[in-house]
């Protein structure tokens, strides 16, 4: 299959825009005060990807709107003419297409999914439709492929949106509120029991994010196991102080994205010379990702599916106490 010239050429342009990114943001991170050049290699790079990304969204704006075809050299020249290199005007006019009240000639190609039907509850602030939807996926589907399956894309589009600025801040909340009703309610409705293994559920105090916790024990708690939470933010010491006094088998702690790697490992060795070595430890959530070397005596879980199969590892592998 042969693409259009004008496909080629933006999909290039694309890898240019990734390249002068990434470079950019690693020469950003290398930077430091002994050497002042990375600074400047970081903000070229930055600024020249940030020019281009903003050129093509006019570029594809303009394409959409004209029947998919690409804008002629002339109207690209008075383009450049008007903005040049200023990434503040770039960005002005990228901005108003964004505020443009009238409808995207592309938004008949928009499919009427779930995610999508799940935004505009939450823009038209449809509360009971929302409530509704989430009881209703849940009994369809149980407990386990409603977190997997629904939840998981569903909580990575609403994030999106709200950084995109399609959503305010209090519908994100609203989202949020919802769905830990939704699987509060659902994970109640399990029988409370002494079961192995007891697992101790929390963040570290700086990670606000409570949402992963909760996703956890609803994959954990329909396999027998007792979860024990202490929600989000909560100190090493008293990690450690209530690992010791619910006896647990393993603690796991919820990262989200934007958590500081050397924040995160720094807290995960340190809690992990504090504990047993009876104790497994688990770190879980995006945050994992990128992590690029072995934490001795922690257990790294990058998506929730993994809980699950780490769970049935650490029973294979068990070994009860002598009595």
């Amino acid at each position: 299959m042969r693409f259009a010239d004008s496909f080629v050429l933006l999909q290039q342009e694309g890898y240019l825009i990734r390249t002068s990114l990434a470079q950019g943001l690693t020469a950003l991170r290398n930077a430091n005060l002994s050497d002042k050049g990375q600074y400047y290699a970081a903000f070229f790079g930055l600024s020249i990807g940030i020019e281009r990304l903003l050129k093509v969204i006019l570029i594809l704006d303009h394409t959409a709107r004209n029947s998919l075809n690409a804008p002629p050299t002339s109207a690209l020249k008075r383009q450049a003419g008007r903005t040049g290199h200023d990434l503040t005007a770039l960005f002005v006019a990228a901005q108003a297409l964004q505020s443009s009240r009238d409808p995207h000639p592309l938004a008949f190609m928009r499919p009427q999914t779930l995610e999508h039907d799940i935004l505009t509850m939450l823009k038209s602030h449809d509360v009971t439709g929302l409530q509704h939807t989430l009881a209703n996926l849940l009994m369809r589907q149980g407990l386990q492929t409603f977190v997997l399956e629904t939840i998981t894309p569903l909580n990575r589009v609403v994030g999106e949106a709200w950084m995109r600025g399609e959503l305010q801040v209090f519908e994100e909340h609203l989202y949020t509120e919802q769905l830990q009703a939704a699987l509060r309610t659902a994970i109640n409705t399990f029988p409370r029991q002494v079961a192995i293994p007891r697992i101790l559920l929390t963040t570290f105090p700086t990670e606000q994010h409570g949402l992963g916790l909760l996703m956890v024990e609803a994959l954990l708690v329909p396999e027998g196991v007792q979860c024990i939470s202490l929600g989000p933010q909560t100190p090493l010491e008293d990690v450690r102080r209530a690992a010791l006094a619910h006896k647990v088998h393993i603690v796991a702690l919820s990262f989200s994205a934007a958590f500081p790697l050397r924040q995160a490992t720094d807290g995960l060795a340190s809690l992990r010379r504090q504990l047993p070595s009876t104790v497994q430890m688990w770190a879980g959530g995006e945050m994992t990702r990128r992590v690029r070397k072995t934490l001795p005596g922690i257990v790294l879980i990058p998506d929730l599916a993994a809980s699950v199969n780490a769970l049935r590892s650490w029973r294979a592998h068990w070994v009860p106490p002598a009595a």
